[in-house]
């Protein structure tokens, strides 16, 4: 009986138990994380809002204080008696400065700028700013003058730096409040002004416990630092928080760095409860995937039992013999059955000879059976004859292999029957076929010779005809040299032709061509006069010039007809392009290449028109036999030279010319010893 590996034959429902535990957990180790980063996440915004909220409230308290005095200095610009009397101006002064420690110097001016009365607070910054006013006097204080006078209403300067010393100096910002003229006093304009030390506006206005506990400054909208607090406090950059203190006329961000540190990873206990609820629950599941595994070794021999029937009666297609290790059948599955015509019971128990043993064949059957129980048989299978119930002889392939109980004892051979005679027929019908396909090979290779031979031979022809008719017309008019010279193109166009033949015959019966020394100038020199008779008749200009000399392995004739078929395309092509675009060009280079590991030396030939072009739906299907663009193409010639260039080991392309037409390159290999002959 065949034994299965524990791990494939474990029962179903532990598989499952073991998938659902595995999600249970991973459930579970979802949820905590989703708790720990809500836990975080909520203690992260917590802070942030409190930062937030006390920020805005910072702020707010900054702007009462500033309008606290706005008040003040309103009642004071109301006050003639006090601004005309300079004692009363001091005293008075000297009560603002100490309800607010930000202020530190206050003046009256006329709307000139001219200062009528000054008070400075007692503070050695004040009387620095006092110095330096009388020396450089600012101009940002008399352009808000100018802006509050025209308005008629309070003014804040925006903030601007003061050098007091060379290496001190501060923000300040003044505040102007104008002073109401008299109906009954003819006076010129005037006006409070009152100086604000920025630095001091975040000490002095601030509240104390907000100063304490973060890292504060003052910024314009922008972002350039205006003054900080003093208390020298460095935020971690977790928590941070603006508010903006729009005042009239200027405006400035006050802004925070909480000095707290981020969220813990575990900020509450109920995280850590749950972190030990999950290890537990882990616990378990490996401790019930234990005993799961006990269980399962426990039903291995079932399970083997069960899996070894199943795969019998399964195999319907293949059929499946069992002998104990004397040669006794002791099972066989439907499929042997139906194979054989003999049912199940007839043929378990069965000693040999068997009964669908064909008696011709009864002692090759003998002679396998001694060595299939002799364990000289390999795995390979082997061929013989089968008889059925009614005596028909069918091809079956056997193989063999050894049955092995759960205890790795070998108890018999198990053996594996095909019924191969409906491939034994179809292999039969594929070499029929194959015959057919060669008969067929061999009518299409001659009809390929011909298109071959009638599409390479119009153009020697073409030229025959050329030169009899120039001949014809010479004899009018009498010229022996020029007779004589078309009499001998007549010659070498006709032994071209017949060479023609012998190549294309010899190219398709044995698929090789002829590789041998040929001069590439020479080539074109030879094939000269057939281009510029077929560029002639579409108006075409031919330009190129003959390279250097140059040497190329291959065959002449061959090489000629594939310069023809191309320059006859690309003048096909421009018959219908303007005749200032009617050029025939030929380029050559060389080039070498070193990716085998070696250097090798190359020649490429391009040929180049202004014609219609290539259309790159058809780049793919371009050297496809017997496809044409032409009405009256065989689409042969493009097939025929990519099939001698790669013959010579080179390759032809072609692709659309950039501003119109089409390029034609193949490239031959030259000579391995020197490229260059002398000329």
């Amino acid at each position: 009986m065949a034994s299965l590996p524990a791990t494939a034959s474990e029962p179903r429902s532990a598989w499952r138990f073991a998938v659902l535990t595995t999600v249970v957990v991973l459930l579970v180790l979802a949820l905590l994380a989703a708790a720990v980063w809500l836990s975080i996440e909520g203690e992260r915004r917590d802070t942030h809002d409190r930062l937030v909220q006390v920020t805005d409230q910072a702020a707010l308290t900054i702007k009462a204080r500033l309008g606290e005095t706005l008040q003040t200095l309103q009642l004071l610009a109301t006050d003639r008696q006090v601004l005309d009397d300079e004692s009363s101006f001091h005293a008075t002064a000297t009560q603002l400065f100490a309800s607010n420690g930000a202020l530190f110097r206050l003046e009256h001016r006329a709307s000139s700028g001219s200062l009528l009365r000054s008070a400075d607070a007692a503070v050695p910054r004040a009387q620095a700013i006092a110095a330096a006013r009388r020396e450089r006097p600012a101009a940002e204080p008399l352009a808000t003058m100018r802006s509050a006078a025209e308005l008629g209403l309070p003014r804040y300067s925006q903030p601007y730096w003061v050098q007091v010393a060379d290496d001190f100096g501060f923000d300040v910002m003044d505040l102007v409040v104008p002073v109401p003229r008299l109906a009954t006093r003819q006076e010129r304009q005037s006006a409070l002004v009152a100086t604000y030390s920025m630095p001091m506006l975040l000490e002095a206005l601030a509240p104390p416990n907000y100063l304490q506990l973060h890292q504060v400054w003052l910024t314009e909208s922008d972002g350039a630092m205006i003054a900080r607090a003093a208390f020298g406090l460095r935020g971690r950059g977790v928590y941070t928080a603006s508010s903006t203190i729009d005042l009239p006329g200027t405006g400035f961000v006050l802004r925070a760095n909480s000095t707290s540190d981020g969220p813990r990873v575990i900020p509450n206990l109920m995280t850590g409860m749950l972190i030990l609820l999950t290890m537990a629950l882990v616990a378990s599941g490996l401790m019930l995937a234990r005993d799961i595994r006990l269980r399962a070794r426990a039903e291995q021999a079932l399970r083997e039992a069960h899996a070894f029937r199943k795969a019998m009666e399964d195999s319907l297609v293949t059929g499946l013999r069992a002998r104990d290790l004397d040669g006794r059948i002791t099972h066989v599955n439907p499929a042997f059955c139906e194979m054989t015509g003999w049912r199940a019971d007839e043929l378990i128990g069965s000693r040999p000879p068997m009964p669908y043993w064909a008696p011709e064949a009864a002692d090759q059957y003998e002679q396998r059976r001694a060595k299939v129980l002799a364990g000289a048989v390999g795995r390979e299978g082997y061929e013989t004859i089968f008889m059925r119930r009614d005596g028909e002889r069918f091809p079956v392939l056997i193989f063999e292999a050894p049955l092995i109980d759960e205890s790795g004892r070998q108890t018999g051979w198990m053996s594996s029957v095909l019924d191969i005679s409906e491939q034994k027929r179809i292999e039969a019908l594929n070499r029929q076929q194959q015959e057919q396909l060669q008969g067929n090979a061999r009518l299409a290779m001659l009809g390929e010779v011909a298109s071959a031979l009638s599409h390479e031979l119009n153009q020697p022809l073409a030229a025959i005809t050329s030169y009899a008719t120039a001949c014809q017309n010479l004899l009018d008019k009498p010229r022996p040299g020029a007779i004589a010279g078309a009499l001998q193109r007549i010659r070498e166009q006709a032994e071209r032709a017949g060479r023609v033949i012998r190549s294309v015959h010899e190219f398709v019966r044995r698929r090789a061509v002829q590789r041998e020394p040929v001069d590439l100038a020479s080539l074109l020199t030879a094939v000269d006069p057939l281009i510029r008779l077929q560029a002639a008749k579409a108006g075409v200009v031919c330009q190129w010039r003959s390279p250097e000399a140059i040497v190329v392995h291959g065959d002449r004739i061959l090489l000629e007809q594939v310069l023809l078929n191309l320059t006859r395309n690309a003048c096909e092509a421009m018959v219908e392009s303007e005749p200032a675009r009617r050029v025939l060009e030929i380029e050559t280079r060389q080039f070498a290449d070193t990716d085998s590991g070696e250097e090798r030396h190359w020649v490429e030939v391009a040929v180049l028109d202004r014609g219609s072009g290539i259309d790159p739906a058809a780049l793919e299907s371009l050297f496809t036999a017997f496809r044409s663009d032409k009405a009256d193409g065989m689409g042969i010639g493009l097939s025929f030279c990519r099939s001698v260039i790669e013959q010579l080991g080179g390759r032809l392309t072609g692709e659309p010319r950039p501003g119109g037409g089409s390029v034609f390159r193949f490239t031959l290999r030259t000579a391995p010893a020197a490229v260059l002959v002398p000329a």
